[in-house]
């Protein structure tokens, strides 16, 4: 049986949870938010025409252009010096892939962040989400300018 006490404190439960949500929403709206208005970001897919995709490049390259919404137009043949964040928002299809466009980013030595999202209704993602070394462990090959060097077989 429940007592006055257990009582009261139980129905506190709902208004307190929504007091709490007010001031997350008003944190939110009030600094979180307005910061994040005067960022501008832009698509960059084969549906954009050639020319657009070439100046949105141009901008970004910049530092006029804060985010750039890339396809695999971005996956070969792009060197952006200085990026040093990649975001994929699947896990992309072969470790090929994956260094491809997680190699966008980190040039000529600087430190980089990728992050890849790994949705919970893609089999392919979950796949790779649990077996990470799969995708992203491997040999580097050697060039002229890097000698090869031994690291973990897939």
């Amino acid at each position: 049986m429940a007592t006055p006490t257990s009582t009261r404190s139980a129905s506190r439960a709902p208004r307190r949870r929504r007091a709490h949500q007010r001031v997350l929403q008003g944190l939110y709206s009030q600094t979180l938010a307005l910061s994040l208005r005067s960022i501008e970001a832009r698509e960059h897919t084969a549906q954009v025409p050639a020319e657009l995709r070439q100046k949105r490049e141009d901008e970004f390259r910049k530092g006029e252009l804060a985010v750039l919404y890339c396809s695999p137009t971005m996956e070969l043949g792009v060197d952006i010096a200085d990026l040093n964040a990649v975001n994929l928002r699947n896990v992309p299809p072969t470790p090929a892939n994956y260094a491809q466009r997680s190699g966008r980013a980190g040039r000529s030595g600087q430190p980089a962040l990728v992050l890849t999202y790994c949705s919970s209704l893609s089999p392919h993602d979950q796949y790779f989400f649990r077996r990470q070394e799969q995708m992203v462990a491997g040999r580097r090959v050697a060039t002229a300018d890097r000698p090869r060097q031994r690291g973990p077989r897939p």
